[in-house]
């Protein structure tokens, strides 16, 4: 391997199937790695879902304390003793950036160059929420550069700042979307859903994403028709409190939980509407996910606008009642597929043009 190999360390919470790991590693995943290799720190002590494949790839993962203010010390310790051992770093990507503020300095003090990017363009209102917009305002202010995976994002994270800030697309594997009618029946037949009308969702059980009210929804749907089903792809600490409420409401021979899933393109084939009724959302890469497989969306007014790749997306207020989404969604009902693939390459998601942007920024920066 090559003596003038760069390797960029990135920054996360965990490595789990989320918007931003999955974004990097299909950027991972199509750069040449005998040129370029990542490294990343996390901050849980479990194992990620995409910590094997990493460890596959050639990448190395560290962790470091989960942090707290109160171990802000400790924190800091930490991250001057990794820096110090890995002097082969050059660039530090951070997509996880609260104590931002600790490991920026450090990398600074060692002459390292930073980047903060941001997915998200809202949040919650609420004293810890406060506190870590604080924290993440201060932390914006030691980062070299900005990435945003939208200007919605970049303008709600950076604030005046915004202006300097990159959009960077978020790169998926575009034709692993395409929708294939095989695959589609195929899915359906192991689910047990062939002759259902499939309202789907795919995203972790946070309050973010408002699950408790896409069941409301979808109580509605089923009280309107006689072949519908939920299915909630994703895990987090709301899932017992759904599966709870769908008893509650008799909904549970209706609405299927999968858990956490690899095979995210054909479960989007699966399904005949894709909801997203989040609170906020940077982007909602999963909508364009969706779009490339022609499947159509709804998703809140509260997600960036720039997810709109095609006419396939609807947007409905958050302020609208259930009444309003249910009518919405089966409005959508056996609406005729075709793969978008190439309508989302131009819009610049393909993973092969992101990661050829990504490594001219990254050998610029150097």
């Amino acid at each position: 391997m090559s003596n003038n190999l760069i390797r960029i360390l990135h920054v996360f919470a965990e490595l789990n199937r989320g918007g931003a790991e999955t974004f990097i590693m299909n950027v991972y995943r199509t750069i040449d790695r005998t040129k370029m290799q990542f490294d990343f720190v996390v901050h849980h002590p479990d194992e990620g879902a995409y910590e094997q494949e990493i460890l596959t790839l050639g990448g190395r993962i560290y962790r470091v304390p989960h942090y707290k203010i109160y171990n802000s010390s400790k924190y800091r310790s930490a991250w001057k003793r990794l820096l110090h051992e890995h002097p082969e770093w050059q660039i530090i990507h951070a997509h996880f950036y609260v104590p931002g503020y600790i490991f920026f300095d450090v990398a600074r003090a060692r002459g390292l160059k930073t980047i903060a990017h941001s997915t998200v363009n809202g949040n919650v209102r609420s004293i810890k929420s406060t506190v870590r917009r604080c924290l993440l305002s201060t932390s914006m202010k030691r980062a070299d550069f900005l990435f945003g995976c939208s200007s919605e994002a970049c303008r709600f994270q950076f604030k005046e700042r915004s202006k300097y800030a990159f959009v960077v697309k978020n790169a998926i594997i575009v034709d692993e979307f395409a929708f294939d009618s095989a695959k589609r029946s195929d899915m359906r037949e192991k689910l047990g859903i062939s002759d259902k009308f499939v309202v789907g969702h795919i995203g972790r059980f946070h309050p973010q994403k408002r699950h408790s009210y896409l069941v409301d929804i979808f109580s509605i749907i089923n009280n309107m028709t006689t072949d519908a089903v939920l299915l909630l792809v994703g895990e987090g600490n709301l899932r017992t409190e759904i599966e709870q409420k769908c008893k509650d409401l008799c909904l549970s021979e209706r609405v299927f939980f999968t858990g956490m899933r690899s095979d995210i393109p054909d479960l989007l084939q699966a399904m005949d509407v894709f909801v997203l009724p989040s609170l906020y959302e940077g982007l909602g890469i999963v909508l364009i996910e969706a779009q490339v497989s022609g499947l159509p969306c709804v998703a809140s007014d509260s997600v960036a606008k720039e997810a709109k790749v095609t006419d396939l997306l609807q947007f409905v207020s958050l302020n609208q009642p259930p009444e309003k989404w249910a009518e919405v969604i089966l409005d959508k009902k056996n609406i005729p597929r075709k793969s978008h693939t190439e309508e989302i390459k131009r819009a610049g998601y393909d993973a092969v043009d992101v990661t050829e942007w990504l490594r001219k920024f990254y050998e610029e920066m150097l």
